[in-house]
C-alpha cells in the first residue's frame, strides 16, 4: 500500500472589495504596488489604509499612473499631471508613461510623446490607430495598438511594424506588453501570448495550456510566477502549472483590467467590477478539516442532520436558512461515516459524539413512518423549505413532517453509515442499534419481495431489487448491475450484525439462483448518455460495505473483479472516496497523491457559484456526450476551477452552479480525507 505524506500546502483564499471599502466606483483601470497599493478609478486615485481605501488624489478620468522615485505622475484624457503639485505637465491626452528623473515617454492619443526635463517633443505615429499600451527597452519604445505592434527607434526616429502578415504574431489586435529581465518581450494580444526575443516570436495558447486567450494584461512576478488578465478571468502559470481563476468564487467581474503583486505576494486584481486580493496560506490537511467543520456545525447541522443552506443573497451570508433535500438521509449518512473515521483516527470525543448524534438523527428516519423498516427521505419542521417538493406526510402529535418515496440511494447510504458506525463506534449498546435498525430496513425488503414499500402499498419509484424486475424486465437493464451489488451488501451487512441466518439464506439464493453476484461484474454502465454518475457513489459506498463483510475467496474473487473494473474506469477522475475505498478493500496502489491533490485543490468556499468553463482554450470537449446535450470535457477540470459538486456529481460537466445562492457543506470533504487518514494512505507531518 503506497502512502502520501502530507507537508502544509498552499491553500488559496480571497477577498472583494467594493464601493463599502472606500472605492466610490468598481471600475478598475490599474491597480499598481508602490510601497503600499493603489488603485485607479474614474473617479480618483485611491491607497490602501488598513481594510479600507482612501482616496488620496481626485484627479478624475485618469487612465494609470507612474511613479518616479517620490515622484507620482498621473496619464489622464486632459493631458499629464505631476499629482502631489497638481500641475499639469503635458496638455495632450495620454494612456501611459514611462521613464524617470524627469524623461519621459509619453503614449498620447495622436503622438508619441518625449518629456525632457520640460521640454515637449512631439512624434506622430505612422499610421492612425487605437494605442493601448507602452513598453521601452530592445532597442526603442513599443506600442501596443489595434493594428499590429509598432517599434519606435529614437536614435533613428523611425519605425517599424510587426503584425500577422509579416511576423507570427497571433493577432494584430495587440493590448498589453511587458519587458522581462531577461530581455523577452511579452505581448498580450486577444489570441494569445507572444514573446519575442529580436529575432524570434514564441507563441502561447491553448494548445500549451493557456485557459483563455483574450488577453488583456500581463503581470511578471519577481518570484518567476506569471499572471495574465483576460477578458474572462485570470491566469496564473506557477511551478509550469496553469491555473484559471474566473467566476465570483474568485473575481467581482470576469473582465480583468490590471493584476499587481504586493511584497507579501498577494494578489490584487483590478476588473471592470471592482477588486479582488487573493492570496495562499500554508496548512494542513487536517487544518483544512476544522474549517470545514466549524462551517458545517455553524451552518450546516440542523438537529443532526447536515443540509445545505439558502442565502437570500448571492454570496451573502448574513441572512440563510436551511434547504431540505430529496437525501437527507444519504447526505447525513455521508457524514456520519466521516465522523466515525475522525473519532478512530483522533479519539477526540467530539468526533464522537458528532457522530452519535447524526446517526441518532438517521436512526429517527426509520422511526417516524410508521413502517417497520422504511426509513423516510427527510423530517421537516412545516413551512421549511423543502426544495422540490414530493411526498410529505405528518408526524402526529408534532409540527413535523416526513418524506416518502424512499429511493435506493437512501438505503445505501443508511447501510454504509450504520456499517462504519458499527465498526468503528466501540459501545456495544449503540452497535446493537446500528444492527437492529439494518435488520429492520433489510427485513422490510425480504418481507415485501425485495421491493421497498410505501405508506400506500406500493414499491417506491426506485426502491426494487427482485429478480423479476432485475433479470426479466428489459427496461432494467441499467439497474440490474448495481442494484445487485446493493441488495447483497445489504444483506451481507445485516448478516454480519445479526448472525440471523436468513439474511444469508437470502443472500445466497439471489446469487447461486439468479446469477446477483455475476451481475455486479459489469455494473458500471460506462456508455455516453447512460453515464450515471449518482450510481457511481452508491455503487462504491456498496463495495465497501459487501467486501467489509465478505471472506469468502470465491465470492471476493468476482466481487474484486467488479470493483477492479469499476475503479479503472473512475480512475481519472481523481475521486479521493473511490480511490480510497478501492486502496482499503484491496490493498492495491490506489492513486493515492492524485486523491490528496484533489483534497488540496477543493475550495473551502463551498458556495454553488456559476461556473462556466465550456469557452476555456485548454480543454477537449467530448464531442460523444455533445450529442447528447452534454457540454462535457474529456479530462477533469482542475476542482479549485469548477463548480461545487458532491461526488453524485459529474465531474466532467463544465458548466454550473446555482448563481451562489446555495451552500453545500464540508462533507464531500471529510469522508475521503478521515477515510485516508484511518487507512493510513494520508500521513501528515
Amino acid at each position: 500500500m503506497l502512502k502520501v505524506k502530507v507537508n502544509r500546502f498552499p491553500q488559496k483564499f480571497r477577498k472583494f472589495y467594493s464601493l463599502e471599502s472606500g472605492l466610490e466606483s468598481l471600475e478598475i483601470r490599474q491597480v499598481i504596488f508602490n510601497k503600499s497599493l493603489f488603485v485607479v478609478t474614474p473617479k480618483g486615485i485611491y491607497s490602501k489604509e488598513g481594510n479600507k481605501f482612501v482616496k488620496k488624489y481626485r484627479l478624475q478620468d485618469t487612465c494609470s499612473i507612474h511613479f518616479d522615485g517620490e515622484k507620482l505622475l498621473a496619464c489622464t484624457n486632459r493631458g499629464v499631471y505631476h499629482v502631489e503639485v497638481g500641475d499639469r505637465i503635458i496638455d495632450e491626452p495620454s494612456v501611459k508613461i514611462v521613464g524617470s528623473s524627469g524623461k519621459y515617454w509619453i503614449l498620447g492619443f495622436e503622438n508619441l510623446i518625449k518629456y525632457d526635463r520640460g521640454k515637449t517633443f512631439l512624434i506622430k505615429y505612422p499610421e492612425d490607430f487605437e494605442v493601448r499600451d507602452l513598453v521601452e527597452g530592445l532597442g526603442g519604445l513599443w506600442i501596443a495598438s489595434n493594428k499590429g505592434l509598432f517599434l519606435y527607434n529614437p536614435s533613428k526616429n523611425s519605425w517599424k511594424k510587426y503584425d500577422n502578415s509579416n511576423s507570427r504574431l497571433l493577432s494584430n489586435n495587440v493590448r498589453t506588453l511587458v519587458i522581462d529581465y531577461a530581455n523577452h518581450l511579452w505581448i498580450g494580444t486577444d489570441k494569445g501570448v507572444n514573446i519575442f526575443a529580436g529575432n524570434w516570436m514564441y507563441s502561447l495558447t491553448g494548445d500549451i495550456g493557456l485557459p483563455y486567450d483574450d488577453i488583456t494584461t500581463i503581470t511578471l512576478a519577481k518570484n518567476g510566477t506569471l499572471w495574465i488578465g483576460t477578458t474572462w478571468g485570470a491566469i496564473r502559470l506557477k511551478n509550469g502549472r496553469w491555473s484559471y481563476f474566473a467566476s465570483l468564487r474568485w473575481l467581482p467581474n470576469d473582465y480583468v483590467t490590471s493584476i499587481t503583486i504586493d511584497d507579501e505576494n498577494h494578489v490584487w486584481i483590478g476588473t471592470k467590477g471592482g477588486l479582488s486580493e487573493i492570496w495562499e496560506k500554508l496548512m494542513t490537511l487536517s487544518e483544512k478539516a476544522k474549517i470545514f467543520e466549524e462551517k458545517i456545525g455553524k451552518y450546516h447541522y440542523r438537529e443532526g442532520y447536515v443540509n445545505p443552506i439558502v442565502l437570500e443573497k448571492p454570496g451573502d451570508l448574513s441572512k440563510w436558512h436551511h434547504r431540505i433535500t430529496d437525501n437527507d438521509g444519504l447526505w447525513t449518512a455521508l457524514y456520519v461515516a466521516a465522523e466515525c473515521f475522525s473519532y478512530a483516527v483522533t479519539g477526540e470525543e467530539e468526533a464522537r459524539k458528532r457522530a452519535v448524534k447524526s446517526f441518532e438523527a438517521l436512526e429517527r428516519l426509520s422511526k417516524v413512518t410508521g413502517i417497520k423498516g422504511f426509513p423516510a427521505r427527510a423530517i421537516a419542521k412545516r413551512g421549511a423549505d423543502r426544495g422540490s417538493g414530493g411526498e410529505w406526510h405528518p408526524i402526529p402529535g408534532t409540527d413535523y413532517e416526513w418524506k416518502g418515496d424512499t429511493s435506493s440511494d437512501e438505503i445505501v447510504g443508511h447501510i454504509f453509515a450504520y456499517t462504519v458506525f458499527y465498526q468503528l463506534i466501540d459501545d456495544p449498546e449503540l452497535k446493537k442499534r446500528a444492527a437492529n435498525v439494518v435488520k429492520e430496513i433489510v427485513e422490510h425488503i425480504i418481507e415485501h419481495g425485495l421491493y421497498l414499500i410505501d405508506l400506500d402499498g406500493k414499491p417506491t419509484m426506485w426502491g426494487f431489487w427482485a429478480p423479476e424486475e432485475l433479470n426479466e424486465n428489459p427496461l432494467r437493464w441499467e439497474e440490474r448491475g448495481l442494484n445487485s451489488l446493493e441488495i447483497l451488501a445489504f444483506l451481507k451487512a445485516a448478516y454480519k450484525m445479526t448472525g440471523d441466518e436468513k439474511f444469508e439464506k437470502v443472500y445466497r439464493e439471489l446469487i447461486e439462483k439468479h446469477h446477483y453476484a455475476l451481475n455486479t461484474i459489469e455494473q458500471k454502465i460506462n456508455i455516453p448518455c447512460f453515464i450515471n454518475h449518482s450510481d457511481d457513489e452508491l455503487a462504491f459506498l456498496s463495495y465497501y460495505v459487501l467486501l467489509t463483510f465478505e471472506d469468502d475467496p470465491t465470492l471476493r474473487r468476482i466481487y474484486l473483479l467488479s470493483l477492479e473494473r469499476s475503479w479503472r474506469i473512475e480512475r481519472p477522475e481523481r475521486n479521493p472516496l473511490w480511490n480510497f475505498i478501492y486502496g482499503a478493500l484491496t490493498g492495491n496502489d490506489c492513486d493515492a497523491e492524485n486523491a490528496v491533490r484533489t483534497l488540496i485543490e477543493i475550495p473551502l468556499d463551498t458556495i454553488e457559484w456559476t461556473i462556466v468553463n465550456s469557452h476555456r482554450k485548454d480543454i477537449t470537449i467530448n464531442k460523444e456526450t455533445l450529442k447528447c446535450g452534454e457540454i462535457e470535457s474529456t479530462e477533469i477540470v482542475p476542482y479549485d476551477e469548477r463548480r461545487v459538486m458532491r461526488w453524485n456529481g459529474n465531474p466532467y460537466r463544465l458548466d454550473g452552479g446555482s448563481g451562489g445562492r446555495e451552500i453545500l457543506d464540508g462533507t464531500h470533504w471529510l469522508l475521503p480525507y478521515w477515510m485516508g487518514r484511518y487507512y493510513g494512505f494520508i500521513e501528515e507531518e
